[in-house]
C-alpha cells in the first residue's frame, strides 16, 4: 500500500507540474493540461518475477497538436516524505495522439523496456 501511495504522490506531482507552467500563455497550457494524460505507470521494475527490468510512466497527448514538454517534470514523494525529490524533467515534444516514454529506477529481472524518450532515477 505504501508503494501505491508514491505512486499516487508521483502522479499528482505530474499533474501538478501540467497546471503550474508560466512560461506558455494561459491557453496553451490549459490546453495541453487538457490533452496530456498520463497512460501508464509502472513501479515494480526489477522485482522478482517483474515482466519489466524497469519503473516507468507513460504519458499520451490526445490532442491533433504536438506539444513540447519544456517546462513539465514529474517528481516523486515518499508516503512519510514533506519534500519532493528525484525530479526528472521532461525534453523535446509529444506528437499528436502520441506517447512519451519515461524509463526511471532500474533492476535486473524482467525485460527491457523499448528504448524511452526520457530516463530519470526515481525509485
Amino acid at each position: 500500500m505504501k508503494r501505491f501511495t508514491g505512486i499516487f504522490q508521483a502522479l499528482m506531482a505530474l499533474v501538478l507540474a501540467f497546471g503550474v507552467l508560466g512560461a506558455l500563455p494561459p491557453r496553451q497550457v490549459e490546453a495541453a493540461a487538457q490533452a496530456l494524460r498520463i497512460s501508464q505507470v509502472y513501479g515494480g521494475g526489477g522485482n522478482s518475477g517483474a515482466p519489466y527490468n524497469q519503473d516507468f510512466v507513460e504519458i499520451f497527448n490526445a490532442s491533433s497538436e504536438i506539444i513540447s514538454l519544456s517546462g513539465y517534470s514529474i517528481q516523486y514523494a515518499s508516503a512519510a516524505g514533506t519534500t519532493w525529490n528525484n525530479k526528472v524533467n521532461l525534453t523535446g515534444n509529444i506528437n499528436a495522439n502520441s506517447y512519451y516514454l519515461i524509463g526511471l529506477s532500474k533492476g535486473t529481472t524482467g525485460a527491457d523496456l523499448p528504448t524511452p524518450d526520457n530516463n530519470g532515477s526515481i525509485n
